[in-house]
This record gives structure tokens, sequence and C-alpha cells, in this order.
């Protein structure tokens, strides 16, 4: 099929999980993102956990790449229903800073990354 997304490319298969997750999040009823999701008290605390993992492996890839430290970035504390924004905005900057890099290091953090969206969108 022309134009279909390659399943194997890491940032292609993050990008499509990003979007997925957070389309979950979003059609989710407040009260149910309200409601517990252990270890978690709810499962917007849940994908906050998942967007500041996205975070910190987007900086940690930037870092790499200006050949500084990485700097911890904190993803701010929202109301539930900002869930999905915080989990797309956060892979969405991972997707942009992996860019279509073939180093071995950044598909494994890229396939970690969309495994940890795919696993929380199945808990939800």
């Amino acid at each position: 099929m022309w134009g279909a997304p390659d399943p194997t490319d890491p940032v292609e298969r993050l990008a499509r999980e990003v979007a997925r997750v957070a389309d979950r999040l979003r059609g989710m009823p407040l009260a149910r993102l309200a409601a517990a999701l252990p270890p978690y008290e709810s499962r917007a605390l849940a994908a906050r956990a998942l967007a500041q993992r996205l975070a910190d492996a987007a900086e940690a890839l930037e870092a790499a790449a200006a050949g500084r430290p990485a700097r911890a970035r904190e993803v701010p504390v929202l109301a539930d229903a900002a869930a999905a924004d915080l989990v797309a905005v956060t892979g969405t900057d991972l997707v942009v800073a992996a860019g279509r890099a073939d180093d071995e290091t950044v598909r494994g953090v890229l396939a970690q990354a969309a495994e940890d969206c795919r696993a929380l969108r199945l808990a939800l």
C-alpha cells in the first residue's frame, strides 16, 4: 500500500503509539481518568508518568546531539483533562529529537518509548 507507515521504523511506530494513547485518553470520561490504575493513583497520573519518561528520553537525545549533559525537565502537574495533551506534546518532542537517526541507541530509546505508550494504552 502506497504511503502506509513502515511498522519497522521506530520513529513512525512511536508517533503512531503516541497518537493512539493520546486519542484513548482524550476519549475517556473525567471520572475514568481520575480512577486508579495501580501502581498509580489515577489514569491521569499514569499518563503523566509516561509523559515524564518521554520528556526525559527527548532531553537525553537532545543533550547527546548537543554534546552536553542532560538537564532534568519536570512535566507539569495539570488537570486530569490535560493528560492526553501531556503525552502528545512530550511524545512529539521525542519524535522530533530523534529525527530519522539510525543509531542503535536511538532506535532502542524509541522502541522502549513506543512500548511504554502501548502498555499504557492497553492498561487504560
